[in-house]
């Protein structure tokens, strides 16, 4: 079924006519089970299962973690390496297959925001159903995020209107337009949430319908979003990362936001990662944990054998130049991701409450905020080394001790602190790639040393953004066009989005 609906839909535009279905998995008392749905009966879905549907989407399968999170955004940050330089496992080594590239857009459009959009405008103008509606707000701006940071310009207006407004080829909104647009969602649906209403329960996978989370979530997004606009827009961001820290996001561990899973829904990471062995972590990850004796070492990577130290394989390595490499040289004596933290039921964590004290310590330092920017970062430490404690008891936490050690040895320095905050940043969101790349193309830090490879189509030089798919040229052509020409006409991995200065 679901090649059926990718070769007639590619993109995710709709298409009218008859035998069109609706394609969503739903979960039943944590079983998962597959629906589909005639569009023009939506109504008959029930708010929670298309709710779960969605969020189940966000998370994503194997087939768009394989390649956009572990063949793109994970080595373009150095999170991991691997030695392949062929086919479609080649991205680390900066090739643009443009099957990888599309892969996110390909699986979102028709399910995620297809769903999103609808759900939305079911729940809209009931007062009885305003959690409903404002829930699926807050995870409309989050599915629309992760799009417009990997593409910049998409269709988000009129986006997954097929159906509702008969618009099979919506237009490219800038993302400029989009961001703030997102921010003012998630202020007006943080406002509409009521703990005296009905909400989603148990069809949640993130909150079990808690109104009091959901709030934080959203201003806690909302401090994302409004510090990504900083190097572009340093008045709009400033404004919005006060307003987001002034009404309060997420004060403990327990407070962030994570996708949960069974063994009947699987971490799509946990799926990628069961089907090959090709990623090893990266040298730059493994050598900054080691040399700043950080316990997440054990927590991140292990050897899966021949035993020996933690060792991580530098990006630019392929299968003939690691024979250059000291020995032990074989591809099994490299770390390698801690099957602890990606079994197949592992949760999968969106945004972190280390997160939000990193960013608090970054408004300080920008003197945006009052605060004392030491404290937070310390703060945002600590709870990106304890966050692991969610993925199972046999994971290995650090104590406050052995934390309060680390500190001591790495201590906050302001005149360092950006570079600091940033490193700390793309360490907490480990395994959550789309963020950790982001954050690092706002403010190029932590500092990577780019990959040179014979097969490279951007050598020397971390590649920026994804190219539009194809099928958005051959299904959408005039609008792709004029999203391409506010590139300059440069569609290429090199190009920027609007927030990347």
């Amino acid at each position: 079924m679901y090649e059926f609906l990718k070769s007639k839909w590619g993109i995710g535009l709709w298409k009218l006519g008859t035998g069109i279905i609706l394609f969503l998995n739903i979960s039943c008392s944590g079983g998962l089970a597959e629906m589909n749905i005639d569009p023009n009966k939506a109504s008959d879905l029930s708010f929670g299962a298309q709710l779960l549907g969605v969020q189940r989407n966000i998370s994503g399968e194997g087939y768009e973690n394989s390649r956009a999170l572990l063949t793109l955004c994970s080595p373009y940050i150095q999170h991991n390496a691997s030695i392949r330089n062929s086919n479609e496992f080649s991205g680390g080594k900066y090739e643009y297959i443009e099957i990888v590239t599309s892969a996110l857009w390909e699986k979102k459009y028709p399910a995620a925001i297809k769903n999103i959009v609808d759900l939305v405008e079911r729940t809209k103008g009931n007062t009885e159903n305003v959690n409903f509606n404002a829930i699926a707000r807050i995870v409309k701006v989050l599915a629309f995020q992760r799009l417009t940071d990997l593409y910049g310009d998409i269709p988000y207006l009129e986006a997954g209107r097929g159906f509702l407004n008969e618009i099979p080829k919506p237009k490219f909104d800038t993302q400029k337009f989009i961001y703030l647009d997102l921010l003012n969602e998630l202020e007006v649906a943080a406002q509409l949430l009521d703990s005296n209403k009905l909400s989603y329960g148990s069809s949640d996978m993130y909150y079990d319908g808690n109104i009091d989370k959901w709030k934080k979530f959203a201003y806690s997004l909302m401090l994302r979003l409004g510090m990504r606009l900083s190097e572009v827009d340093s008045v709009k961001s400033e404004y919005w990362v006060k307003r987001a820290i002034n009404y309060g996001g997420f004060t403990s561990n327990s407070d962030m936001a994570y996708s949960k899973h069974y063994d009947d829904s699987p971490n799509g990471i946990s799926s990628a990662l069961s089907s090959n062995n090709f990623y090893k972590l990266s040298a730059t990850l493994v050598n900054w944990l080691r040399d700043t004796n950080d316990p997440r070492l054990d927590i991140y990577g292990f050897v899966r054998e021949g035993g020996g130290p933690q060792k991580g394989l530098p990006n630019e390595t392929d299968a003939t130049t690691i024979k250059n490499l000291p020995l032990p040289n074989e591809i099994e004596t490299f770390s390698t991701y801690n099957t602890k933290l990606v079994r197949l039921n592992a949760p999968l964590i969106l945004m972190s409450y280390a997160e939000v004290e990193l960013l608090t310590a970054e408004a300080i330092i920008r003197g945006w905020v009052p605060g004392d920017a030491e404290l937070h970062y310390n703060m945002g430490v600590y709870a990106g080394m304890t966050q692991w404690s969610i993925f199972g008891e046999d994971i290995e936490i650090p104590d406050r001790d052995s934390v309060n050690n680390y500190l001591e040895e790495n201590s906050f320095n302001p005149q360092t602190g950006m570079e600091q905050i940033a490193r700390q940043y793309w360490l907490v969101t480990f395994l959550n790639e789309y963020e950790s790349y982001a954050n690092w193309r706002r403010i190029n830090l932590p500092v990577l040393i780019p990959v040179v490879h014979d097969i490279s189509d951007s050598p020397g030089v971390i590649p920026t953004r994804f190219p539009y798919p194809t099928q958005s040229y051959s299904l959408n052509k005039v609008n792709t066009l004029e999203a391409v020409s506010r590139l300059g006409m440069m569609d290429n991995i090199n190009s920027k989005v609007w927030w990347d200065k």
